[in-house]
């Protein structure tokens, strides 16, 4: 009785740690997206404007397909790395706390595309060119730590690397969001374009409306008619992409789950058969309290004080034993008190039904005995 309680809390503790990382607010809008692994470093162009000028008839040729809303490029998406580097604000002092952010090279509908909200200024666009001045949006968590007081629009940050030595000017404040998985506390990021930052982009996300299955063969047949040699490694949807990120934590609500529902079985079993066996020995005794005029109500609560005590020993020495593994494994959990009452109230509910249930059968058997058989038995 006692590891059937302990087991029921943990895998309510596991099952709800697992609701709340699926609840968590992303950021952006994982539904209705298409996340294609893209290869273009086996095109053979080099990292200059020709490579990003190929990003963009991709995306306009992906975007007049019926059905795609919009697309863009990108270095990175959710849980695909990640580049982090030193900053400072031009004419700040820098501090170890906040210098160190993400770092996203993105196309200029990649905001739309993830559904990933502007706060504040504008999103990066097709003006934002080779020449033109060199920008970035950042994300509110940024803004908040190198510009606590003021607006960022406008401000100038740099890099710890020569070639982005303060030169680079806030344009945009984009909503927070997670980047590498869904547990991890808000990040200091800054999102550049393409057509300033050259390189090999390995994602390609696509907002889509409608049937996935008519979308992604046009949307392979589009790349491959702006250039044939881009390679696709993979293709997944982005709701697909965040939720697995979560195999660990949906392994071991499952197995939790099993293993408390297992012990949960066989507690019911043990109760029902040892309360079958204690009424088949006390068959003359409930006959004889029948005989003097028991009601059979009396047997019947008689046959269930035994679940009571039972049940009350075994949740007095489960219930502390859960509360302390819960905080053993608080690592393992998210988003739940230190004594998460909701997992406790549940579980011991369950148990108390389930005991109830089993012991209702023998209980049953001993209100139904006949008192002159009872004692002729005897």
């Amino acid at each position: 009785m006692t590891l059937s309680i302990v087991l029921l809390i943990g895998a309510g503790l596991f099952v709800r740690s697992l609701i709340n990382l699926r609840n968590i607010d992303t950021g952006f809008h994982k539904e209705s997206v298409l996340v294609l692994g893209v290869d273009t470093a086996s095109i053979g162009y080099k990292e200059d404007a020709r490579l990003a000028e190929l990003y963009q008839q991709v995306e306009q040729r992906v975007s007049a397909v019926p059905g795609v809303r919009s697309s863009s490029f990108s270095m990175f998406t959710f849980n695909q790395g990640h580049w982090s580097s030193r900053a400072y604000a031009l004419g700040q002092t820098p501090s170890p706390e906040t210098e160190r952010i993400q770092n996203n090279v993105v196309g200029p509908a990649f905001f739309t595309t993830m559904g990933l909200p502007m706060m504040l200024g504008r999103a990066l666009g097709p003006h934002d060119t080779e020449k033109s001045l060199k920008v970035a949006v950042i994300n509110e968590t940024m803004a908040g730590r190198f510009f606590p007081n003021e607006s960022p629009i406008g401000r100038r940050f740099g890099l710890e690397l020569p070639e982005h030595s303060g030169d680079t000017e806030i344009v945009g404040v984009a909503k927070d969001a997670k980047y590498e998985n869904l547990r991890e506390e808000p990040r200091a990021a800054a999102y550049y374009p393409y057509t300033q930052h050259f390189g090999y982009l390995g994602n390609f996300e696509v907002r889509f409306s409608g049937n996935l299955r008519g979308i992604v063969p046009e949307v392979r047949c589009a790349i491959g008619e702006v250039n044939r040699n881009v390679s696709i490694t993979e293709v997944r949807t982005l709701a697909e992409q965040v939720d697995g990120s979560l195999v660990a934590q949906k392994l071991m609500a499952r197995l939790s789950s099993f293993f408390g529902l297992l012990a949960l079985l066989l507690a019911s079993i043990g109760i029902y058969g040892v309360l079958w066996y204690a009424v088949a020995r006390r068959t003359s005794e409930v006959g004889l309290r029948m005989a003097l005029g028991a009601k059979a109500s009396n047997v019947v609560w008689l046959v269930m004080g035994d679940v009571v005590a039972l049940v009350t020993v075994g949740l007095a020495i489960g219930v502390p034993a859960a509360v302390a593994l819960e905080r053993l494994v608080s690592t393992m959990l998210f988003g739940l008190t230190n004594v998460d009452a909701v997992s406790i109230a549940t579980a011991v509910t369950v148990l108390v039904a389930v005991s109830g249930v089993a012991a209702y059968l023998p209980a049953r058997r001993a209100s139904r005995v006949d008192p002159m058989t009872a004692l002729r038995y005897e």
